[in-house]
């Protein structure tokens, strides 16, 4: 996340020291904000206005990723909390109107405090999705699968 506060670029958002600035690949004018605590916000014109994400109470990560029909819009993965769901890594088809919490995820467990610290997705490959973590490695996995698999290991 950057380090310096989002001042004077909207009055309507926030004022927070963390968020992450994602853009939707291949799409002029979609911006998307994850502001951890204050959740998600989108802009649909280039960052003139921003509104609200419903039921993200929190946005750590955000990314977008290869969707199954080439003509809807990008999947939305996001780490951080959604209403009535709790905490954990979710996927929207529907730019963030609903969301799917994906199981399995190794990374929640308290087994020494290892946090996802990146998160991307595959532009070529559906379901294709990477984390990164603060030491423990990069894990991948495909939304179907049944479990992550850290990289660099045999499946």
């Amino acid at each position: 996340m950057m380090e310096e506060k989002l001042c004077g670029v909207n009055s309507t958002l926030p004022s927070v020291d963390n968020y992450l600035l994602k853009t939707v690949p291949g799409v002029e004018m979609k911006i998307w904000l994850s502001l951890d605590s204050n959740g998600l916000y989108r802009s649909q014109d280039g960052g003139v206005n921003f509104t609200a994400t419903p039921q993200v109470e929190n946005a750590r990560l955000i990314a977008f990723g290869k969707p199954q029909n080439p003509q809807y819009v990008p999947w939305l993965y996001l780490y951080g909390k959604i209403t009535d769901q709790g905490e954990g890594l979710f996927r929207s088809g529907d730019r963030g109107k609903t969301w799917l919490k994906l199981d399995d995820i190794p990374l929640f467990t308290d087994d020494g405090g290892t946090t996802m610290q990146v998160l991307e997705a595959s532009q070529q490959e559906t379901g294709l999705i990477f984390i990164g973590t603060d030491g423990r490695g990069i894990y991948y996995r495909y939304t179907e699968a049944s479990s992550f698999m850290r990289s660099g290991t045999r499946s």
